[in-house]
């Protein structure tokens, strides 16, 4: 009786293992494949067929960046994408835009293209600096399975900021220069 208590426990701690996900660290300025199956999945670390677990993306930043995320392949499919900052808060809960109208173009794994276009579904949110993990589901699988990116980006700031840091600095020096 002890032995299969023993051994249904290691199946359950077997079983439950596999369920968990496999967490990625997100890479700065590349973009990171992740997989999907159909309507109502989560994101996959493989190919649907390929037995996969659901994959989460983990990152840091020191400075604010844009979290991409868009469809590759053939245009069709939209996601719904969570991100939780260190104390499990949800920070951004939204799904990527409508794909549009082309939807025979099959563009592969060309994820800037692919966020470049109105025709793939995409999103981009600003998130300042601290930890995140970042997880989604499918919402709409045209095909059953696919493939989508996700990247970070660093913040550049604006010509506009560099303006106004510049007239402050001309500012400060005028200041100076009086009391001086």
């Amino acid at each position: 009786m002890k032995a299969i208590r023993l051994a249904s426990a290691a199946l359950l701690a077997t079983a439950s293992l596999a369920s968990h996900a496999t967490t990625v660290n997100l890479a700065v300025d590349a973009w990171n494949a992740a997989y999907f199956g159909d309507t109502g999945s989560t994101w996959l670390d493989d190919y649907a067929f390929n037995e996969p677990k659901p994959l989460d993306f983990s990152l840091t930043l020191t400075q604010a960046g844009y979290l991409n995320v868009t469809d590759a392949g053939l245009a069709g499919d939209t996601f719904q994408v969570v991100v939780r900052d260190a104390l499990n808060n949800v920070v951004v809960n939204a799904a990527t835009s409508a794909p549009g109208a082309d939807t025979a173009t099959d563009i592969g794994v060309d994820f800037a293209q692919a966020l470049a276009s109105n025709n793939w579904s995409h999103g981009s949110w600003l998130l300042g600096p601290g930890s995140y993990t970042v997880s989604g589901s499918v919402l709409n699988s045209a095909y059953g399975a696919g493939v989508l990116g996700v990247s970070v980006t660093t913040a550049v700031p604006e010509p506009a900021t560099y303006s106004i840091l510049l007239a402050g600095l001309v500012a400060l020096g005028l200041v100076a220069r009086r009391r001086g």
